[in-house]
């Protein structure tokens, strides 16, 4: 959401700068994401401003160039290369020394032997567009021009504003200056329109689906004239991100951002009958909406029609068949609600994404449509004079108000603050709540039309503390009754993994459950098991996740291009889908590293650790493949003959398509197969009485030896053997071909004595000899 402090300031007082405003509003929930100042202050640049060219003639070296003499009192020659300057046009004029806004100083130059005293400027310079194709002419009036000149310079600062999908309310200049009123506890100015009906005739609507449109609000307007809008309205519309068009459209933008509610302007003439009807779409009908997009139709899809077709997918587009065009001059004017869910499904069906159905499928304010209807008529109406009639307001039972009861002490129950009735009123009232019913230990509040996203007592406590400042409740020590079944007991197997992996330096991410082939793909996991879904909100939601691991390395790869460049450690614990004989639904741990210092044999010392704390036994690593995974580092890993999960290092080339400067390392391993391993308790045993004794052992094996077969073979070998570490790997000349080095270190203890040489020396001995047997080794001297 883009709003505008100057414009903000029309409906509330704001005696606070634009920073602390930006400050507040975040903390009272509407984060300000972005700010930026634009305009000028001209009274401190006098040697810029508009002028008219009193002569166009062609520079005799260049076929390209003009050279422009300007009129008044000080006339200046200006050789530019604008292709449509003319005679008696106004223009922007810099003169020499002027700095401009984008920081630019203009000096006097010679091009093609000609001297250009000074420069006319394209928006781009004056930073009002991004992207300037000429010279800012301003019409041909030099008045008029210096007007919308000062206008458009006009110092403003731009907010841009992130939003939870719960706060359609704020979707609107003024749902934040109602935030703003209520912070500062200002009132607030709603606009209201007023229009002099002066046709005794009204639009002829027949609603024959009203489910999913519960209100429509229509008028009639003729004589009217498509035209430029006024400055005032183009300059706001520019600020907030929209292209103005013509005072027509222009005007529907407008309160879509004024007011959050979306309408739309038909052209009477080109509707069948002069009539709206508001259906679902027949079997096979299609349109062509108003960027051009062919629409296959659905009979779920909600339509607006006339008497023979659809001249609108209602909530998301108008059609081309029903456009205003140069030549319109009678408008049927539209306001209306309709079904949130059916727009959703409308606009995701069709691809087609508009700000109409952003604001519809989070629930547009059903109570505000004859009001945002006035205001686009009494808009309309600044540019272009017309005739208007009779208001039409269809208008259902199924749109209810809702009232809360909120009892005395609640809030202080909830937020640890006291807070009588009487503040609590306050603060509803500020927030735009209607108190319906006051007694002693209650009051019944009625909630707004704007706020479908308030329907319980809590909402309204929340919506007192967001006021109330969240800074401003003191700190208080929650302590819940505690009951200890056992030393160190934990019963979830998901708060020690959280416990485990946070204190190894992770932090826990949650990803969409929801994908799409591309990126399946791209990680090489697109194959029969996918699950993809009949009707998807969006086209890159459209397939369940089979695998966790993609989400982490997506955002480790955010991190790398972002702030985190350097290192990232990630886990999740989640849901996965797959379709094999019958579609299934698992939980899964995934856990990936990432960084500089990262390695394979790292992340094997993480795994092992997090399922020996879990309460695993032996371990088996067994080489495994995966087509997203590098073949040499992958394994699976089991205990007694179960698969528990795989591991390993992420594909080079996956790796390099996603330009990440170093290689991911993870894990993904099945919750269910980790919770039969899990023991909830803390084994305690007691620290050796006899001091251990310990030995390093470097052997030479085959290649295709895996050390961890020999680690375990060697921990298994004697019950003098405590602890067994892997150390190092080398290979080379010196080894031999297809051979290998292997160290380890040997921790060797007793329970019931001090251990000599002779006694660990004979188990050495013996250790060697079977390790010759049985993996072709031999001590590397």
């Amino acid at each position: 959401m883009i709003v505008t402090y100057n414009w903000l300031k029309e409906f509330t007082d704001i005696p606070i700068f634009p920073q602390e405003l930006a400050d507040r509003l975040t903390m009272q929930g509407l984060e300000v994401v972005a700010m930026k100042k634009v305009g000028f202050d001209l009274s401190n640049n006098p040697l810029f401003g508009v002028v008219k060219i009193n002569s166009v003639e062609k520079h005799p070296k260049s076929a390209n160039l003009k050279i422009c003499k300007t009129a008044g009192t000080k006339k200046f020659t200006v050789v530019t290369n604008s292709p449509n300057i003319a005679k008696g046009d106004c223009v922007v004029f810099a003169q020499p020394g002027a700095v401009l806004p984008n920081g630019m100083t203009v000096k006097e130059t010679k091009l093609k032997e000609q001297v250009s005293e000074g420069m006319f400027l394209p928006k781009e310079f004056l930073l009002l567009e991004e992207k300037s194709s000429d010279i800012w002419i301003i019409g041909k009036d030099e008045k008029s021009a210096d007007v919308e000149f000062r206008l458009f310079m006009e110092e403003d600062t731009v907010f841009e504003i992130e939003l939870t999908a719960n706060r359609s309310d704020c979707l609107s200049v003024i749902g934040v200056a109602r935030e703003i009123a209520a912070m500062l506890d200002k009132s607030l100015r709603i606009p209201d329109p007023k229009i002099s009906e002066t046709m005794n005739i009204e639009p002829e609507i027949e609603i024959q689906d009203r489910n999913l449109c519960p209100r429509y609000s229509s008028r009639i307007l003729t004589g009217i004239e498509v035209r430029e809008s006024p400055a005032w309205l183009r300059r706001r519309l520019t600020l907030c991100g929209l292209r103005p068009i013509n005072n027509i459209v222009d005007a529907t933008n407008y309160v879509l951002i004024e007011m959050g509610h979306p309408t739309h302007a038909f052209d009477l003439n080109r509707l069948e009958g002069k009539k709206i009807v508001v259906r679902t779409a027949k079997k096979g009908e299609k349109i062509t909406s108003l960027d051009g997009t062919e629409c296959e139709l659905t009979e779920e899809m909600l339509m607006i029609a006339d008497e023979k077709k659809p001249v609108g997918i209602a909530g998301v587009m108008g059609g081309e068949n029903s456009e205003i065009i140069e030549s319109t001059r009678d408008l049927l004017l539209e306001s209306a609600f309709f079904d949130p869910v059916s727009i959703r499904r409308t606009s995701a069906a069709l691809k087609l994404k508009t700000d109409a159905a952003y604001h519809f499928e989070r629930t547009a304010d059903w109570g505000i449509t004859p009001v945002a209807l006035d205001r686009v008529c009494e808009l309309v109406m600044m540019s272009s004079p017309a005739k208007v009639s009779k208001a039409v307001d269809r208008y259902v039972s199924i749109m209810k108000e809702r009232v809360v009861t909120m009892k005395d002490g609640y809030v202080e129950e909830k937020l640890g603050i006291e807070m009588p009735l009487k503040d609590v009123e306050d603060y509803l009232k500020r927030l735009g709540f209607y108190i319906m019913v006051k007694r002693d230990n209650s009051i019944e509040v009625k909630i707004p039309s704007f706020r479908s996203d308030v329907s319980r007592p809590i909402d309204l406590v929340e919506e007192i503390a967001r006021v109330y400042g969240y800074n401003n409740i003191p700190e208080a020590s929650f302590r819940p009754p505690t009951v200890i079944e056992g030393l160190g007991e934990v019963k979830s197997i998901k708060f020690k993994l959280r416990e485990i992996l946070t204190g190894q330096g992770f932090s826990e991410a949650y990803n969409h459950t929801f994908t799409d082939a591309d990126e399946l793909k791209k990680f090489r996991i697109m194959d029969n098991s996918v699950i993809s879904l009949e009707n998807p909100m969006t086209q890159d939601a459209s397939i369940l996740r089979n695998y966790l691991f993609m989400g982490i390395v997506k955002n480790i790869e955010y991190n790398e291009k972002s702030a985190y460049r350097h290192a990232s450690r990630f886990f999740e614990i989640g849901r996965i889908f797959k379709k094999e004989q019958d579609y299934s639904e698992s939980e899964r741990l995934c856990f990936a590293v990432w960084g500089k210092n990262e390695s394979y044999e790292g992340l094997l010392g993480i795994a092992e650790m997090l399922l020996i704390r879990l309460g695993a036994g032996k371990l088996e690593f067994k080489k495994g493949a995966h087509e997203f995974m590098h073949p040499e580092n992958c394994a699976i890993v089991f205990q007694d003959d179960k698969k528990m999960g795989f591991l390993g290092e992420l594909h080079p080339d996956i790796q390099d398509d996603l330009e990440l400067r170093y290689p991911v390392f993870f894990a993904e391993f099945n919750l269910a197969v980790l919770e039969d391993i899990f023991r909830g308790g803390v084994e305690i045993t007691p620290i050796g009485k006899f001091p251990p004794a310990d030995r390093d052992l470097s052997l030479v094996v085959d290649e295709s030896a895996l050390a961890r077969d020999v680690q375990n073979m060697i921990l298994s070998f004697d019950k003098m053997i405590h602890k067994v570490e892997f150390v190092d790997i080398f290979s080379g000349e010196k080894i031999g071909e297809d051979r290998k080095s292997l160290t380890f270190s040997i921790i060797f203890q007793s329970n019931e004595k001090t251990l000599s040489d002779v006694e660990v020396n004979g188990v050495m001995d013996k250790l060697v000899s079977k390790l010759e047997e049985q993996f072709n080794a031999e001590l590397r001297s």
